[in-house]
């Protein structure tokens, strides 16, 4: 009665992987960062996506991935970087 099974199963695990705001991610499966004060897109490969969020493999996010880019992001435009002040949402 009942029956038996052999399963295998293979795993390539992801050490080193990122949650990052869904977005982020623009239209190329990239993101923006910042670098040097400017900006610099990077390719990303995600491995999970949330309503929210994207898991993706670690990446240089250099200073800081932005959290919205804008529509007309170019590769070395320059940025400013505004830190949140106590009390403010970062």
């Amino acid at each position: 009665i009942g029956q038996t099974v052999t399963v295998s199963v293979y795993d390539d695990p992801v050490t080193s992987t990122y949650e990052i705001p869904l977005s982020s991610r623009d239209e190329r499966s990239s993101v923006w960062v910042v670098e040097e004060g400017q900006l610099r897109q990077v390719p990303i490969s995600v491995i999970d996506e949330t309503a929210t969020f994207l898991i993706v493999e670690a990446f240089d996010y250099a200073e800081g991935i932005v959290s919205l880019p804008p529509a007309n992001a170019e590769p070395g435009q320059p940025v400013i970087v505004r830190h949140a002040q106590q009390g403010e949402p970062s």
